[in-house]
């Protein structure tokens, strides 16, 4: 009886350090994100590359996208169907246990050009550069 106990607090002790490694993850992930000052458009030219910048202003799209579902304007989208699959395996007594698995059918992700706007100027955005050289000059 003790062992399984112990095995338990084992897997609970394990679960517990990871979802608190999760959690000092996304804390400095919001960290750096608040620590972020926004700054004007159009002095983001001025800034050494590499440095994250956070700009507020206007979204301008030159062509707007239609959602591929909903057909609404947009700059950017992501579609997805997904198909949910419902199978059966025996377990080791023999039983027939439900299970279920998802399988992605179709998946598509759009985007248009796009530029941030205010009163001091305007930045480019390119969504197919890495997160962190995201930002165009």
């Amino acid at each position: 009886m003790n062992i399984v106990l112990a095995v338990f607090a084992g897997i609970a002790a394990i679960v517990g350090l990871g979802l608190l490694s999760w959690r000092w993850r996304v804390v400095r992930e919001l960290r750096v994100m608040s620590s972020v000052e926004v700054s004007g458009a159009g002095s983001v030219a001025a800034m050494p590359p590499g440095q994250v910048v956070g700009v507020a202003g206007a979204l301008r799209v030159r062509e707007p996208l239609a959602a591929e579902f909903s057909g609404q304007p947009c700059a950017y989208y992501k579609a997805e169907i997904e198909r949910e699959e419902v199978y059966y395996e025996r377990d080791s007594q023999g039983r027939d246990q439900r299970r279920t698995r998802s399988t992605t059918v179709y998946s598509e992700t759009k985007y248009g050009q796009c530029l941030i706007e205010d009163a001091t100027g305007r930045v480019g955005i390119d969504f197919d550069a890495p997160t962190s050289k995201r930002f165009r000059r």
